[in-house]
């Protein structure tokens, strides 16, 4: 909730796109959530990208704000946007509640860029009923997911199963240290 009342404070609307470029970290887990409870689009990005790779998906993306740390804040290619670095840890003030923010299932949750092999990476777009349908899909045995180890990069697909699946259905994320 904090976190979503900051990014509100610092301008994003539902639907606006926020970079995303942090390790793999809690804080990483709870930025994502705070993002989604401000209504924004998160965007995955990876610190091994190149400059101009980050350039291009912020742009593509109309990104404003990068979200970063300070191991994986960028040295070039995020010129355009405002950088946010955030604490690790974060401090834990008073809970300011629920931003109140309407969120869609139809509406975008984030947008992941493809490896870019044929040419220019595409973003595509990821919805929350997307997400929601990968999390609660019936065939999942529901007690093999309880915990569940986030260890992929947050720009590569398989980390929307690492964290949601577990979150959405009362499990537990395991957070693999950065750099594994």
């Amino acid at each position: 909730n904090q976190f979503a009342h900051e990014v509100i404070g610092r301008g994003v609307r539902p639907g606006d796109a926020v970079g995303v470029l942090l390790e793999r970290s809690i804080e990483a887990v709870t930025t994502v959530l705070g993002l989604m409870k401000a209504g924004a689009v998160y965007v995955p990005l990876d610190a091994r990208y190149p400059a101009d790779r980050i350039r291009h998906v912020l742009a593509d993306t109309g990104a404003r704000l990068l979200i970063t740390d300070e191991r994986s804040a960028p040295e070039s290619g995020a010129e355009a946007v405002e950088l946010l670095h955030i604490e690790s840890p974060r401090s834990h003030a008073t809970d300011p509640g629920d931003p109140r923010v309407d969120v869609g299932s139809g509406d975008a949750a984030y947008v992941m860029y493809t490896s870019g092999s044929t040419g220019a990476p595409k973003g595509i777009v990821v919805t929350h009923r997307n997400v929601a349908a990968l999390a609660l899909d019936p065939r999942f045995d529901r007690s093999a997911h309880e915990r569940v180890l986030l260890h992929s990069p947050a720009a590569f697909d398989a980390s929307t199963y690492e964290l949601w699946v577990p979150l959405l259905s009362g499990g537990t994320v395991v957070v693999a240290p950065a750099g594994g």
